[in-house]
């Protein structure tokens, strides 16, 4: 990887494949719910009950075998099932309750 933002190494030239930046990627608030900034992600969709979302991406991934890196103003996020056209994200307080946060950020990687 190259570890600049925005760039890509060389390797991942080779290979036509940009390892090193995120295929998809969102800031949504679980409160409301609502996308407040996001790539590759078409909708938010509530699941019902607390703390539970699902985010659909524009473009499919290849596979349902990629990395999601979630956090959030709670102590814990859960992803559930991936599959190559959405990724479920729980979020959790310290006493393991599910709870809603209006702070939840999400990176997939490929």
């Amino acid at each position: 990887m190259s570890g600049i933002v925005g760039t890509s190494s060389s390797k991942s030239k080779l290979i036509n494949f940009t390892v090193d930046t995120a295929a998809a990627w969102a800031r949504f608030n679980g409160n409301t719910p609502a996308l407040l900034q996001s790539f590759n992600i078409s909708t938010l969709d509530d699941l019902g009950g607390t703390g539970n979302w699902r985010l659909n991406f524009t473009n499919p991934m290849r596979t349902g075998n990629f990395c999601v890196v979630a956090c959030s103003s709670q102590s814990m996020e859960l992803v559930g099932t991936t599959a190559s056209a959405s990724v479920t994200i729980e979020t959790r307080n310290g006493d393991n309750n599910a709870s809603d946060t209006d702070k939840i950020s999400v990176a997939v990687f490929i």
